[in-house]
C-alpha cells in the first residue's frame, strides 16, 4: 500500500458505511488537490481486495460524495493489474493455438474437414455403427485427435449439417447417413421408447481444452462456444453466492 493511500486510511479511521466522510472534508484531511484526491480514491476503489467505498448522496439539490473504508488493510491488487493478467493469459492461450495450428501432422488432429469425411465415410460403410466402435475407428486413423473433438464433430454433424442421423440413447447411440433408411435390425420398439423423455435421463457435460462446452442428454446435443462457456461459467458462480 503506497503512502498516499495509507494516509488516506488513516483519516477515514472511525468511518463506515452510517459514518461516512465527505469528499470535503477528507480533501482538507489530507491536504491533496481535488482531481489527486478523486484519482487515487478511484484506484483504492477499483483494486482487487478494494480498500474504500463511496457513494453520491443527493439531499436538497446538493450532491456529495461519500467514504468510508471497506476495513481490508492487506495490500491490494489494482484493476489495472488484473486487467494485464487477463489480457497476458488470452496471449498465451492465442499462441498455443497458433503453435498447434502449426504443427505437423502427426503431432495434432485431422486437417479440416477431413475428420467429417473419415466419420461419414465409416458411417457410410456400416450403418448403424456404435457410437464407441466409431470414435475408435477415427482414433486409429487420427491417433492426434481426442474423443471430446470426434463427439463434438459428430454432434455438429447431427444438429449443424444434419449429413447424419444419430439414434438412441446415451450410451447406445448409433449413427447412419441423414437420407439413408433406419438399419432393418433395429427394433422399432426401441425408436420410439427412445423419444420418450424419462425422469432419470442422465446429463452429460464436457469440456475441451479451447474451452468449447458440450452438453449431452438422450435427446439432444449441445454445444457451447468458449465465450458462451464463459457465461454459463459466471451466471453458476452468482447463483452460488447469492446461495449462501
Amino acid at each position: 500500500m503506497s503512502k498516499t493511500h495509507q494516509q488516506i486510511i488513516d483519516q477515514l479511521k472511525g468511518c463506515s458505511s452510517t459514518n461516512p466522510m465527505p469528499f470535503e472534508q477528507l480533501l482538507d484531511k489530507t491536504g491533496l488537490q481535488a482531481d489527486t484526491l478523486h484519482m487515487v480514491l478511484h484506484q483504492m476503489q477499483h483494486s482487487v481486495p478494494a480498500s474504500i467505498n463511496s457513494a453520491s448522496v443527493t439531499k436538497q439539490g446538493k450532491t456529495q460524495l461519500l467514504i468510508w473504508p471497506t476495513g481490508v488493510l492487506r495490500d491490494s491488487i489494482p484493476y489495472r493489474v488484473v486487467s494485464d493478467q487477463i489480457a497476458n493469459r488470452n496471449r498465451e492461450l492465442k499462441q498455443q493455438q497458433e503453435q498447434e495450428t502449426t504443427m505437423p501432422k502427426n503431432n495434432r488432429g485431422s486437417k479440416p474437414g477431413a475428420l467429417n469425411s473419415t466419420l461419414y465415410s465409416l458411417i457410410e460403410q456400416t450403418p448403424g455403427i456404435a457410437h464407441e466402435t466409431l470414435v475408435k475407428d477415427a482414433l486409429h486413423q487420427y491417433p492426434g485427435e481426442t474423443e471430446a473433438h470426434i463427439a463434438k464433430t459428430l454432434s455438429n454433424m447431427v444438429h449443424a449439417t444434419k449429413k447424419i442421423v444419430s439414434e438412441g440413447p446415451r450410451g447406445q447411440k448409433t449413427y447412419r447417413i441423414a437420407d439413408a433408411p433406419a438399419p432393418a435390425h433395429e427394433p422399432q420398439a426401441a425408436t420410439s421408447a427412445a423419444a420418450k423423455p424419462s425422469d432419470d435421463e442422465t446429463l452429460h457435460i464436457s469440456i475441451d481444452d479451447k474451452n468449447v462446452c458440450l452438453i449431452s442428454t438422450q435427446h439432444i446435443d449441445l454445444e457451447l462456444t468458449a465465450a458462451q462457456t464463459a457465461r454459463l461459467h459466471a451466471f453458476m458462480h452468482r447463483v452460488q453466492l447469492e446461495a449462501v
